[in-house]
């Protein structure tokens, strides 16, 4: 079917233009390289935006509206991480049917678990096969810079194996780690980059882009003291948490807010005066403006200001911090990068459907 050469396409996950830019990547900045800036979907988390590169689609369709949220049938917080709450096929299973042999390599287990298709073969370096373990070598840690040069050694030894559409998605623990000049982060960027050649080297279709950006959070905000000095009693869902802890300390730039006696207009008031919160829509208006699915979503949804964090604070509302975090409109910009011609995409979602457009008639 079509051009069989190898498709492969990876998100670097956290990873905005400032990350390139500061290193030495002649690769990812060749003349060859064709080179946009798109953005991704909000909350600018790792687990909606998968699913929306991977199915080509907003969550809307796919479903998928944070790392983490509450399921309202059954009254308790959940993780996103199951393949069962996923509303749509991957773009890997529809090419699974087309002649097309796709692998999802990933660093974390939960996109594994999320993504998990019978027609689709998954690795994770958490819990990786024995037989990657034996002719690849060993995983490093997820809180390493190597696992994500591990992920791209297993890319080049499937694509020796046979599978012509491999995804590979890395972990974020080096941007969160370290600002875009650090030397630590623009060593790591240069050995991603020499990896990357290597398979570019292997006649494959590529595209390199990400699932959000990154930026320093200097401020945290506690929104349900917010709301219940003024009398107003709410629960909050952090969409960044998950099982990363050292990552963000569940600490990101956007929330969703249920309220529990339903006084939306009030509560949006008075968030909106809130130090530190720059955007807050309810559930209607987050399902008009950002196309996220209104059944499982909360009241409201707010997002901070570049430098703000929410989460609990140890007393009074507002805390300084010193992290590196997403969730924010500010962390939607993202690069794509491709040795294909994708004039016209938008978000990162795009980039999938205008390989497949080019590539498999």
């Amino acid at each position: 079917m079509g051009d069989r050469k190898p498709i492969v396409v990876v998100c670097l996950d956290g990873c905005p233009w400032d990350y390139i830019n500061a290193a030495n990547m002649p690769c990812l900045k060749s003349s060859s390289m064709n080179k946009y800036t798109c953005y991704s979907m909000i909350p600018t988390v790792t687990n909606i935006n998968n699913a929306s590169i991977l199915t080509g689609e907003f969550p809307e369709v796919h479903g998928i509206v944070g790392n983490y949220y509450y399921d309202k049938k059954t009254g308790t917080e959940k993780q996103m991480n199951s393949s069962s709450i996923l509303k749509c096929k991957t773009l890997l299973e529809k090419a699974s049917t087309e002649g097309k042999k796709p692998i999802l390599i990933t660093a974390k287990d939960k996109l594994r678990r999320l993504f998990e298709s019978s027609h689709v073969a998954t690795i994770s370096s958490e819990k990786p096969p024995q037989d990657i373990v034996e002719k690849v070598g060993r995983p490093p840690g997820i809180y390493t810079s190597e696992v994500n040069l591990w992920l791209l050694d297993v890319a080049k030894f499937v694509i020796q194996e046979g599978y012509d559409l491999v995804y590979v998605s890395t972990t974020d623990y080096m941007s969160h780690m370290y600002p875009p000049t650090a030397d630590e982060a623009k060593l790591y960027m240069e050995k991603i980059d020499e990896k990357l050649s290597k398979l570019i080297e292997m006649d494959a279709i590529f595209a390199l882009t990400s699932d959000h950006g990154m930026n320093k959070k200097s401020l945290k905000v506690n929104l349900q003291r917010t709301l219940k000095d003024q009398g107003i009693d709410s629960f909050v869902i952090p969409i960044i948490k998950d099982d990363y802890f050292i990552h963000h300390i569940n600490l990101g730039g956007a929330v969703y807010i249920y309220l529990m006696d339903g006084s939306l207009e009030r509560a949006k008031d008075v968030l909106v005066d809130q130090d530190g919160v720059e955007v807050v829509l309810t559930s209607e208006e987050a399902h008009r403006e950002l196309l996220l699915p209104l059944e499982s979503i909360g009241d409201l949804l707010v997002l901070g200001t570049k430098d703000v964090v929410f989460g609990e604070t140890s007393a009074g509302i507002e805390e300084e911090v010193n992290l590196r975090s997403h969730g924010s409109k500010h962390e939607s910009a993202v690069p794509v990068i491709s040795n294909c011609d994708l004039e016209g995409i938008h978000y990162n979602k795009d980039v999938i459907p205008a390989i497949f457009r080019l590539h498999l008639p």
